[in-house]
């Protein structure tokens, strides 16, 4: 009868082991590459991402957007005509912790937005600098960018259905959340026509440094560049 028992207990682990065995293998076979490709549209531009599974719970995500516009900006009287560069790169872990759709990214994100800016006269023909006007006689060029420097940590949620594609195909993907980008830094410049007194260089010196503090005082409470993003990818 011990025997028996025996028997039958491994019987019982062989079956078991042969069932763990013919699902794995059933879902080798299943499975797609873990590479996928996406394109996106969003706050932070048109891009593209690549993905990489490591198993259901974890995937590695790189990718790049980009979106350019104009738009004027006033500050303290001064006028500048714009051109805004949005966008970055980033490399992300996304974290699937019910191995479904949903996910919690976090990463880094080196952004590439950046601001040019050229002054603009009024109606006048002139500038405004720092309260002070200034023809073009006297001011022969007033300009300035804007931009954020170094690499910036990211912290978002979304959902994308890679895991659900075990058979590769088309799959959608959605993201929500902040660049913890702290403010730019802004940066102008002007020069004196010929022939301008040197007491009137003298003060544009003056209202550029005092133009330019004020600006960045301005964005310094513009910390964080929120994500919101929809896409659509492959797996391959």
């Amino acid at each position: 009868m011990k025997h028996i028992n025996l028997f039958r207990k491994a019987a019982t682990y062989a079956a078991l082991i042969a069932a763990i065995g013919a699902s794995n293998a059933t879902f080798a076979q299943e499975s797609a590459s873990p590479f996928g490709i996406s394109a996106k549209a969003g706050t932070m531009g048109l891009g593209v991402d690549l993905t990489y599974g490591i198993n259901e719970y974890f995937k590695l995500r790189g990718g790049y957007s980009q979106m350019d516009f104009s738009r004027n900006f006033t500050n303290d009287g001064s006028q500048f005509n714009g051109k805004l560069k949005l966008g970055g790169w980033d490399l992300l872990v996304d974290a699937h912790p019910f191995a479904n759709g949903f996910r919690v990214s976090a990463g880094a994100y080196i952004p590439s937005t950046q601001l040019s800016l050229t002054g603009a006269t009024t109606g006048a023909g002139s500038y405004t600098i720092n309260g002070n006007t200034y023809s073009t006689s006297q001011v022969n060029s007033f300009d300035g960018s804007a931009k954020y420097s170094g690499v910036k940590p990211y912290l978002g949620l979304g959902y994308d259905g890679f895991n659900s594609a075990t058979n590769g195909g088309l799959y959608f993907t959605s993201d929500v959340g902040v660049i913890f980008s702290g403010a730019p830094k802004v940066t102008l410049s002007a020069n004196c026509s010929a022939g301008t007194a040197p007491s009137t260089c003298t003060q544009l010196a003056t209202d550029i440094t005092a133009q330019q503090q004020s600006i960045n005082n301005s964005l310094s409470k513009y910390n964080l560049l929120p994500v919101l993003q929809l896409g659509v990818g492959y797996r391959f």
